[in-house]
């Protein structure tokens, strides 16, 4: 019984210890990751993946704008 006790304080203790690590992380993460505006002078879709891109956006809107019409 006594080693259930101390083996929940060790796992409360690493929840603790991963909400107040994880934050830290994601922040730091999100701040590598360049500006859009420089993302879009070094990434370049081609024009295939551009269409079909197009292609799938109006779709997802065709079927927003049926289901909101069927409610």
């Amino acid at each position: 019984m006594a080693r259930d006790k101390r083996s929940g304080k060790r796992e409360f203790a690493y929840e603790e210890l991963l909400c107040q690590a994880l934050p830290a992380d994601v922040e730091e993460k999100l701040a590598q990751i360049p500006p859009d505006e420089e993302l879009a002078r070094t990434l370049t879709f081609s024009e295939t993946h551009e269409a079909r891109m197009k292609r799938l956006f109006a779709k997802d809107a065709r079927r927003e704008r049926l289901q909101t019409a069927l409610r």
